[in-house]
């Protein structure tokens, strides 16, 4: 194991190299350029494509959807019978069918 001495010497000699190191330079529209690029590659998506939106209002469509549909299976019901009951001549009381 090094000596604690040691240890202090070379830290103090690697802070003593940064010493001189100069700062980087860089073109002057670098960061103007580096911005531009930056700001092309984020694509804002428009307020209602955000997830957070999106699935909720999926959910109620589909509601909306399910209830219209569920509505619409009950009116419908004695009209196909009635329908079925004129195609085929049938001339029974439509009042005698269960509708599962």
């Amino acid at each position: 194991m090094k000596k604690k001495s040691t240890i202090e010497a070379q830290v103090e000699a690697s802070l003593a190299s940064l010493d001189h190191i100069e700062r980087a330079e860089t073109d002057p529209y670098f960061y103007t350029r580096l911005k531009a690029r930056m700001e092309r590659r984020t694509v804002r998506s428009p307020l209602w494509l955000k997830p957070a939106l999106v699935f909720p209002v999926l959910a109620l469509l589909i509601g909306m959807e399910t209830f219209y549909w569920l509505g619409q299976s009950t009116t419908n019901d004695t009209s196909e019978l009635e329908a079925f009951s004129d195609y085929f001549g049938l001339d029974q009381d439509l009042s005698t069918f269960e509708i599962e």
